[in-house]
């Protein structure tokens, strides 16, 4: 498995060119490589959210060059992707999709083929809700507590949460573009408003459909 980095000058010299730029700018960088890619390679990018990059992707590219869009579910900072979670499309594979599958198996990740729209909806779940979540904390627990004293009063729950929103915050500008551009977003945010206002009811019907709730999310 031979891998190296590289710019536009490298790109004809692949058999698989990876492209791993932000969401916002695949679509122009992957038009602008198409016209340097060699006959019968492979276009790969990473973006998160597939809907309206995939399918203008598809229509520009040549007969002969191959295009599969992938999700890796983890960021740069894992060196070792052993467990860890990949999403595939097969755009137009042209008989790659084995081969990339295979190449993620070798890394010791989990893939799932899946479609455009299954991808673009179980990311609105997994990413613009989780996020979602996190942002709303942020911004109300400044709201309400702006002069507190934060490391005097936590608990060890809220030190981990901390943990996570620092490292999210090194992700921000990606997570404000999913929240921005995943098709389902809004209606995703608007479903979080309304489960948020039926726990501020803390009625017994609520409390006790919240509970039942914590047995999907439960680590197994």
């Amino acid at each position: 498995m031979h891998i190296e980095y590289g710019g536009y000058e490298r790109v004809g010299e692949a058999d698989v060119a990876f492209v791993t730029v932000p969401t916002e700018n695949t679509y122009e960088v992957c038009t602008k490589i198409l016209k340097l890619m060699k006959k019968n390679s492979l276009l790969v990018d990473i973006s998160s959210v597939k809907t309206g990059i995939v399918e203008t992707i598809v229509k520009e590219l040549p007969k002969n060059i191959s295009y599969i869009s992938i999700h890796p579910l983890f960021g740069p900072q894992i060196r070792q992707p052993r467990g860890e979670n990949v999403l595939i499309i097969p755009a137009k594979a042209n008989g790659w999709l084995s081969y990339l599958v295979q190449f993620c198996k070798d890394l010791g990740c989990n893939t799932t083929v899946t479609t455009i729209k299954k991808h673009d909806h179980a990311m609105a779940i997994v990413q613009v809700l989780h996020h979602l979540t996190y942002l709303s904390f942020i911004e109300t627990f400044n709201k309400l507590a702006p002069e507190i004293e934060i490391e005097q009063i936590q608990t060890r729950s809220l030190r981990k949460t901390r943990a996570i929103i620092t490292s999210l915050a090194k992700n921000l500008d990606a997570i404000l573009t999913i929240q921005r551009t995943n098709p389902n977003a809004q209606s995703i945010r608007k479903e979080y408003a309304e489960v948020v206002m039926d726990l501020c009811k803390a009625d017994e019907w609520t409390v006790a459909k919240f509970k039942q709730g914590f047995d999907k999310l439960k680590v197994r």
